[in-house]
């Protein structure tokens, strides 16, 4: 660290909030800053600052993408972080303080603001937000880097209402059709965890044209990223995929359209394609990077593309990768490798970066329940009808990749173990009953299969099938977080008429119906490629990487096995639930092993009890579970804390045991929160855990959600 990063960042907050709301209705909030016109002191292209609000109990509020202003070297920043705010009630009188912490997580101001009013009735009349549209209401400016001079004035109040133009800039799931759905902030898309994330849309206008398309940012790592454009499908790239199909398609090619042709077809130009090396090029090379730096044109140009390069830089200042999630609504649209796009030749597809995680996704889904991850990596083999295999040797086979993925697996304490269990041509029955043991966080089936609208079916053996609606009841409720098919037909949707059925291909049934993660093939995959991606596959998997990163290390096994003009690391498509941020396999630390809750009772039962006392007048006392204590807004949590700046799931009391001779108890507190917004206190105050799991010791203070918010206090038994 630089000795500038340590200087103070001299900005002036510029805030624009309601001074005074009606009762119930919603608001918007903006916070941007302001350089205050001294030089750029940092080495850092970029500065981000969170903005933290405290809001109790006048409203509940709820940010609009990431709650953060990132600065930039050139004066100014990104864009202002917004915030919801829904006022309470009743009437009452009080204040918003906003707390600015940097990306260490430390406060490095705090501001208030007094005589906010919430009335039974505004006496001049609220105007409404169109779109992009921001009416100032209030307007503060804070110009002193050590003392909080206030200058207020209140111009106007806004409500939000119900209106598609406001969804769209909200990033609210946008449909070609109107809905009289009411206006509902349970609908925005949350940020992804830890990493970066970037998430694109594609939708086909159908009142514009029939070879128009909407491309739009659902959800970006900072405020202003959410842009949005329209484009036409362009001739040349129904041409280069109509030569794609013919060049590389199976036995299950789909003559699938998703736009007109021109009317003389000209030979594709793939002299442009230049080598990255002096080697001569294959047409088949030519033809793939042809295709895929097409797709890229078309999908990433004028601001889509700027998003994207200021959400890579933001990923790469954090010294980490870019998690992208492409939806595709448009069906016609999902049959092509979108995996390989790529901006230049010479560059990497984007599905094969080391910047970049890709992934597909969906937003009409389901939500997903609490997501325990696991020590184990627990595999249900299921071989289905296939005259082509001979089943029990291929069973065996796979079950030697799966269990001894890797040499280095076997050698090395911090790999997760893989247990497999196989069925062979079991009935839709023997499947349900093995799945309803819940003892299996991922399916492997490979087998026969055919499209449908229901996500097609599945033949388990003569004369018996399981469509996908049917299968993702079962996977859903039994606790599989991942679903591997190694078919040709998962990924693709069904077609009549040389017409893609919407939300047909089994992948998008599985996403919808709320399961996690669901990784299908595009096409038909050699037995040989399959294995070689499986054995990469769960390897990495077993050295606890997310499933996106996972099946990327994989894909580059194909490329570097098969060459980069064979189809073979195009083939696999991954679908990740848009709640889901990948990760299966838990990191412990190293010479800890957690007890399962029902396990060893003999020795849970002798070891100390831990609680949490709320600190608050008539405060309750509640007893820890022995593995893992759950606190969050919600009540699936152990612990419901039921206040608005409390995530659904806020963070874990995690109890591990060190099984060295004695056995003895440790408690850690794991913030899981959107914002890190877990607090402990110390001597030298209340300090926030980010995203961290630290060790508790009796007596120690805890806060959840906002500093204002009831205090507890951790308490092991007889200690």
């Amino acid at each position: 660290m630089s000795e500038t990063q340590h200087l103070p960042l001299s900005v002036q907050p510029v805030v624009r909030y309601p001074r005074e709301a009606q009762v119930g209705k919603t608001y918007l909030m903006t916070i941007d800053l302001q350089p205050s016109g001294n030089e750029w002191e940092y080495e850092e292209e970029e500065y981000p600052i969170y903005c933290m609000l405290e809001t109790s109990p006048l409203f509940s509020n709820k940010p609009v993408g990431e709650p953060a202003v990132v600065m930039h070297r050139f004066g100014g920043s990104y864009g202002a972080a917004k915030f919801l705010l829904t006022a309470a009630q009743e009437e009452m009188e009080g204040e918003i303080r906003i707390t600015l912490v940097n990306g260490w997580g430390v406060p490095i101001r705090v501001l208030s603001l007094d005589d906010v009013k919430i009335r039974q009735q505004i006496n001049r009349p609220l105007r409404i937000i169109e779109e992009y549209q921001q009416e100032t209401f209030v307007s503060q400016t804070v110009t002193s880097a050590q003392e909080l001079q206030e200058n207020v004035s209140v111009e106007d109040n806004q409500e939000i209402v119900d209106s598609d133009e406001i969804r769209q800039e909200l990033g609210v799931s946008v449909s070609s059709e109107s809905s009289d759905e009411p206006f509902n902030q349970e609908n925005f898309i949350q940020p992804l965890y830890d990493l970066p994330s970037l998430n694109l849309a594609i939708a086909r206008l159908v009142n514009v044209g029939t070879d128009t398309f909407a491309i739009w940012v659902v959800n970006a790592p900072y405020p202003s990223g959410n842009v949005l454009r329209d484009c036409v499908w362009l001739p040349h790239l129904t041409q280069a995929w109509v030569e794609w199909q013919q060049m590389f398609a199976g036995y299950s090619r789909l003559d699938i359209s998703p736009g007109a042709t021109s009317q003389q077809a000209n030979p594709l130009p793939l002299d442009f394609v230049v080598p990255a090396s002096s080697q001569p090029s294959s047409y088949t090379a030519r033809l793939m990077q042809y295709l895929g730096i097409s797709l890229w044109s078309w999908l990433f140009d004028e601001q889509i593309l700027n998003t994207f390069e200021r959400s890579g830089g933001i990923a790469k200042s954090q010294n980490t990768r870019l998690r992208m999630r492409l939806e595709i609504r448009d069906p016609d649209l999902i049959v092509l490798p979108w995996e390989i796009m790529q901006r230049e030749p010479g560059q990497s597809a984007i599905s094969l970066s080391q910047n970049v995680l890709f992934s597909r996704t969906v937003s009409e889904v389901e939500p997903l329940p609490y997501l325990q991850l696991d020590q184990t990596l627990n595999i249900l083999l299921v071989f289905g009808e296939d005259q082509t295999l001979q089943l029990e040797q291929e069973a065996g086979i796979l079950e030697q990749i799966l269990s001894n993925s890797s040499v280095v697996a076997n050698n090395y304490s911090e790999y997760a173990l893989c247990m497999v269990h196989t069925l062979l041509q079991p009935t839709p029955e023997e499947l349900i009953q093995q799945l309803e043991t819940k003892a299996y966080n991922v399916l492997f089936y490979t087998g026969h299969g055919l499209q449908g609208p229901d996500g097609g079916l599945l033949f388990l053996r003569p004369g018996m099938t399981l469509n996908g609606i049917e299968l993702a009841q079962v996977l859903t409720s039994t606790g599989v977080k991942l679903a591997v098919f190694n078919a040709c037909w998962g990924a693709q949707p069904a077609a009549v008429n040389h017409q893609a059925v919407p939300h047909s291909s089994l992948a998008e049934v599985l996403i919808r119906q709320g399961l996690p993660a669901v990784l299908a093939m595009r096409d038909e995959i050699a037995l040989h490629e399959s294995h070689t991606f499986i054995q990469a596959f769960v390897a990495a998997l077993r050295s606890r990487k997310p499933i996106d990163e996972a099946v990327t290390e994989a894909r580059q096994q194909l490329l570097i096995v098969y060459r980069f003009n064979q189809p073979a690391w195009t083939l696999p498509i991954l679908y990740l639930h848009p709640d889901y941020n990948g990760e299966l396999i838990k990191n412990f630390d190293e010479g800890i092993t957690e007890l399962p809750e029902i396990s060893i009772p003999e020795i849970t039962s002798l070891l100390p009890n831990a609680y949490l006392r709320s600190l608050s007048p008539e405060g309750k006392t509640l007893q820890l579970r022995p593995a893992v204590t759950r606190i969050g807004r919600t009540s699936e949590n152990d612990i419901v804390i039921p206040e608005p700046s409390v995530s659904r799931r806020h963070a874990e009391i995690l109890c591990l045991h060190t099984l060295k001779g004695t056995t003895v108890r440790t408690y850690y507190l794991e913030d899981l929160s959107t914002y890190g917004t877990t607090w402990v206190f110390r001597a030298n105050g209340w300090q926030q855990i980010h995203r961290q799991k630290i060790p508790l010791e009796s007596g120690m203070k805890l806060k959840f959600g906002s500093t204002k918010s009831q205090p507890w206090e951790f308490i092991i038994e007889d200690s």
